[in-house]
């Protein structure tokens, strides 16, 4: 039988396709068999038929499906056990089993339109499976068999066979400058009709390249790869090991011109602009942080290093984020900037406009954006050039029988942020007010609480105000509606709205009171949660509110901001003035401001009142002298050279200032190895690539325009070194007094959390994937003696070369047992860890292992308590034996493993191995999050620990599943003992690509973090290895059927194999708790909710 898949060049819009088997967040592989081991499984085989310049051929064999009882029996016997593909449930009618999916990578032409032709053998029904009801109640235990097994029958029935097509093209994505497609085969499938398994044993897929818009088959010329140089030989490597056609697919690495056109355009553009708002030239960079008019005078651009007399103030232009700013510059027609002359404009915070952020797939409002990092604004003045924007005039002179307003609208808002939040996934807005945790509890006891609002200037005697404001809830109960919530202004007896609604939403409340209710001056919003009938608690986070009101036309410290009172023509007399020099402007366009000529100004005793008319809706603001106020920094700028620079660079720095040179000192460390390095003071990144604003964006503009436009060589190797925290607004929760060196790149990527930090999603610059198209790692260091310690241990790490110790490799694993005889839900820790060594440790390694469970076993400890002979014998592996690299699985938190706290960061002051320092490989949770405020992961302590510690880890920032991290850690060995990797930041990235292939877990992609030099040379032995007696050797653990809920991987080289079980599984690293919608990949399906406190990270 024949499929076809046809693919555009951009048919895939940059998403990356899951399998259909990804439907619950899955875990853990099945429990060690303690009998013998048993030869190896069958295992699934891609093999390459074909690669030519017209396209590629792969062909799957895929072994027989028998039952998981009958592998028991066989494991027993001491037969040829099963690929582990897992034990199937069934889902609802109408649905199939979750089924094995094999994955390949292939290189593909970058320009060439893709598409896909399946043949296949004939279908068979898998023996024993005929006749399921589709139903949860029938369960079958299938797992892959030898290649030779029973008896097969063939099926009458192919259609109605899901999924629809044996394989199928499923996702894209760029690494540097090679494009790959993702091929997933489905040869086991199901015929809902007969309600049975069946399988192909052979399925070819072929991909065909055509010029675009062609359509047939069309030889696509090579390409030359955009860098070539041996710094990328690492990239070249991992490429020509991990893609199922490697050799063939590096003549599609595309040139240049071509690369360039892939690379990010949204981040490129906003690059382009902002390099182009710096200009040729020196500018003035202005910060203000509050709205309201400023005025720069002849001493304030002196005083900040402008050559005042020598410029002519008709050519001043100003900018704000690349869009021009009208001005008025007073005194600007004689073509001089004279004592008395000034720059006037209208400013305001930062602000970003709204948008949609993706988290994996679920839309979320982003209300806030950028301006999560800062609210500092930046207006950039430049001079000698192009003449900029200036202000409009236009006529307000009161005209005789003009009615007058007697009083105008304001608006007030109040937000405090008290409580930190990061998972009510309706907004990016984090930061909330008050928490309510409304329960069945004492009537008398009062739950509701008062919002305090200052409202100036009230008019007496006008018309009402409106309130609005936002609430979150974060709980949902099988009744409707689930939350009743009663607002009242001042009064219990003023109620805003009484709301009841549904769901774990934000909810919009709204309503008008009376001009009675208000109070000139301080004012309180009443809020009062109830409980509705049947439900026995409700969750609450109270966002803001803010108030439209009646205002009087009297100026608070020489200036007031006003709305007019409706669109007819009126008077406003705004009084209390202090001098006669009062002026009027609409700023109804804040950029675009109109001076209001012809404004009569009156004495009124020792005060002035300036009256002027004006109709429409419109916004203004009046200010005399003392009105104007002033900016939080001015500062004279030299021309960025970061836009062309001289020459390209392998190894980039991004450092703060303060720490410039001791970075200097790991670019020189590089520069000595053939690399050619720069190192970049992330304040000019701001500056010339995020228009002055503070946050991370700066960089990933930077990375995308030094890809798309630097000379050769485009960098390879990042390294962002600096603390920070993401309290950067400095709440009085979460406080950290400490400076944000460098603001971590928050990012919707946690499937639980949401918003972590993401280093990866800064270096995903060419193509729209997840895929890093540059090694980037973070140095959090704070000091530059610690950073100079840091730069001291990888000195010393590469300069001897390969040592013994180097053949060691340490395991760590947490108990899989919670209790006798009771696997934990997040995985077999020690089982997986024991497979793990078998299957990749290469010959003659020697592993060395502390399990958990043995501790226990033996008494030396119990589950949940302190096991502080673990601790001992990890410290004490770690100062005497030494490890070339150190892997822990089983859960974890910020900064501990295990909840028997196996190591945490206290037990590091005992460490004393700098003459052995290891690669740390975290295969847990939340151990990498090193940007909580006051609060040091473990991964930052290592790298920072003094001749101690590790010289690099690769760690999570967020949480995660076993799943995931296997293929990641099956991906680094494979990178390092398959394919001679041995550049640690290549090897994370071949790690990626591995769990790329997989089409699932996307999210560890983006949380998994390498801490250290992405160019750290890892001392990899060569020669034979020789297992000392004292050592524990690699060897086989036997398979065995698998525990519910397992994910056993089959792993071929360049093909793997799942096969999950349907039932809800806990995250390596949160707590079980009422199942919730989970959106990890885009559907809605059940999950449970992690048990945590609302300001709380949860841990493993």
């Amino acid at each position: 039988m024949q499929h076809r898949n046809p693919l555009g060049n951009a048919a895939f819009g940059g998403a990356v396709g899951f399998c259909a088997l990804a439907m619950v967040i899955l875990h853990g592989l099945s429990m060690p068999n303690p009998g013998a081991a048993a030869p190896g499984p069958a295992q699934p085989t891609v093999r390459l038929v074909q690669a030519d310049a017209s396209g590629v051929s792969l062909e799957l064999t895929a072994p027989a499906l028998i039952h998981a009882a009958e592998m028991a029996e066989m494991a027993r016997a001491g037969q040829p056990q099963a690929a582990g593909v897992g034990e199937l449930t069934w889902p609802d009618a109408g649905g199939g089993p979750p089924l094995p999916a094999v994955t390949a990578l292939v290189g593909v032409p970058p320009g060439a339109d893709v598409a896909l032709d399946v043949s296949t053998d004939a279908v068979r029904a898998v023996p024993g499976s005929m006749g399921q009801t589709g139903t949860p109640d029938h369960t079958a235990g299938w797992r892959a068999g030898p290649p030779s097994g029973a008896a097969e029958g063939k099926v009458a029935h192919p259609r109605g066979l899901r999924p629809d097509a044996p394989a199928a093209l499923a996702g894209e994505a760029w690494v540097r400058d090679q494009r790959v497609v993702r091929v997933t085969f489905r040869p086991y499938r199901f015929d809902a009709v007969r309600h049975a398994l069946v399988q192909h044993r052979r399925v070819r897929a072929t991909l065909r390249f055509a010029a675009p818009g062609d359509g047939t088959s069309a030889a696509m010329t090579p390409g030359r790869p955009a860098d070539d140089r041996g710094a990328v030989e690492p990239f070249d490597r991992l490429l020509r090991h991990g893609l199922a056609n490697g050799d063939q697919a590096r003549a599609w690495r595309a040139d240049r011109a071509v690369f360039a056109q892939h690379v990010d355009a949204v981040a490129l553009a906003d690059a382009r602009q902002s390099i182009a708002q710096a200009g040729d030239g020196p500018r003035l960079k202005v910060s203000v942080d509050r709205p309201g008019l400023y005025r720069l005078g002849h001493d304030d651009l002196e005083a900040a290093g402008m050559d005042v007399d020598a410029v002519d103030p008709r050519t001043f232009a100003l900018t704000n984020r690349g869009e021009p700013v009208a001005i008025h510059v007073v005194g600007e027609s004689d073509g001089r900037f004279d004592a008395t002359d000034a720059v006037v404009f209208y400013g305001e915070p930062f602000r970003s406009p709204p948008s949609t952020i993706d988290w994996l797939g679920t839309p979320i409002s982003g209300t806030l954006g950028d301006a999560r990092y800062t609210q500092t604004n930046v207006y950039w003045l430049a001079a000698g050039g192009q003449r900029g924007a200036r202000m409009g005039t236009r006529d307000g002179a009161p005209r005789p029988n003009t009615a007058a307003a007697a009083y105008a609208r304001s608006t007030v808002r109040a937000e405090e942020s008290k409580v930190w939040f990061t998972r009510h996934f309706t907004s990016d807005d984090v930061w909330l007010w008050h928490l309510f945790r409304v329960v069945e509890a004492d009537p008398a006891v009062p739950i509701s609480k008062s919002f305090a609002i200052t409202l100036p200037g009230v008019a007496v005697g006008a018309a009402g105000a409106t309130v609005r404001g936002e609430i979150v809830a974060n709980a949902s109960a099988a009744g409707s509606p689930d939350h009743h919530v009663r607002f009242m202004f001042n009064d219990p007896r003023t109620v805003v709205q009484e709301a009841r609604w549904d769901g774990a939403t934000r909810f919009a409340f709204q309503g008008q009171v009376p001009a009675a209710a208000l109070r000139d001056g301080a004012n309180r919003l009443l809020v009062d949660p109830r409980l509705q009938p049947g439900t026995t608690g409700d969750t609450l986070y109270f966002d803001w509110f803010e108030v439209t009101y009646p205002r009087r036309l009297a100026v608070e410290a020489d200036a007031l901001a006003f709305d007019a009172l409706d669109a007819s023509t009126r008077r406003y007399d705004v009084d209390g003035f202090t001098t006669p020099d009062a002026e009027v402007f609409d700023i109804t366009r804040p950029n675009s401001p109109v001076r209001i000529t012809g404004a009569r100004v009156t004495a009124q005793g020792n005060r002035h009142a300036a009256a002027f008319q004006s109709s429409g809706d419109a916004r203004f603001v009046a200010a005399a002298a003392g009105g104007y106020r002033a900016p939080a920094a001015v500062a004279w700028l030299p021309a960025s050279p970061l836009a062309q620079p001289g020459a390209g660079a392998d190894h980039v720095v991004v450092t703060p200032r303060s720490l410039h040179a001791a970075a200097q000192r790991l670019a020189d460390h590089r520069a000595r190895q053939g690399l050619r390095v720069a190192v970049v003071d992330v304040e000019d990144l701001y500056d010339a690539f995020n228009h002055g604003i503070f946050g991370p964006r700066a960089i990933r503009n930077f990375l995308a325009w030094a890809m798309a436009t630097w000379p050769t060589p485009v960098p390879a190797y990042v390294v962002v070194v600096g603390d920070g925290h993401w309290n950067f607004l400095g709440h009085p929760a979460h406080a950290d007094p400490s400076p944000i060196l460098m603001p971590p790149n928050l990012e919707w990527v946690d499937p639980v959390q949401g918003e972590v930090d993401s280093a990866n999603r800064l270096a995903t610059v060419v193509g729209a994937d997840p895929m890093p198209d540059v090694a980037i790692g973070r140095l959090p260091v704070r000091t530059a003696a610690e950073l100079d310690a840091v730069i001291d241990k990888i000195v010393a790490y590469e300069a001897p070369g390969p040592q013994a110790w180097g053949r060691r490799h340490l395991f760590i694993a947490d108990n899989t047992f919670v209790r006798p005889g009771i696997v934990d839900a997040a995985g077999d820790f020690a089982g997986a860890t024991a497979r793990f060594i078998e299957s990749n440790l290469p010959d003659g390694a020697i592993a060395d292992r502390i399990f958990l469970d043995r501790f226990i076993d033996a008494g030396a400890c119990t589950n949940g308590t302190a096991c502080a002979k673990a601790s001992q014998a990890i410290t004490r592996h770690l100062n005497i034996t030494g490890a070339l690299l150190v892997n822990f699985v089983g859960h974890g938190k910020v900064d501990w493993w295990s909840h028997e706290q196996m190591l945490n960061t206290a037990h590091l002051a005992t460490l004393r191995n700098g003459e052995h320092l290891p690669i740390v490989l975290s295969w847990t949770c939340l151990d990498g999050y090193w940007s909580y405020p006051a609060w040091q992961s473990m991964a930052e302590s290592l790298v920072r620990l003094p001749r101690a510690g590790a010289v690099a880890t690769f760690s999570p920032t967020g949480l995660g599943v076993m799943t995931g991290h296997e293929l990641l850690q099956a991906g680094f060995y494979d990178a390092v003992y398959g394919a001679g990797q041995t550049i640690f930041g290549p090897a994370t990235v071949a790690a990626k690509l591995r769990l790329f292939r997989s089409g699932a877990n996307v999210d560890l992609l983006h949380t998994y973090t390498l801490f250290g030099d992405p160019a750290l040379r890892i001392p990899v032995p060569v020669g034979p290895f020789e297992p000392t007696p004292t050592s524990t050797a690699a060897r086989t653990t036997p398979a065995s059927p698998p525990t519910p809920g397992a994910t056993p991987t089959v792993e071929g080289r360049r093909g793997s194999v799942y096969l999950p079980a349907l039932y809800n599984a806990t995250p390596t690293g949160a707590s079980a708790g009422r199942a919730r919608p989970d959106r990890r990949h885009g559907r809605i399906r059940s999950r449970p909710r992690p048990a945590v406190a609302a300001d709380e990270i949860a841990g493993m």
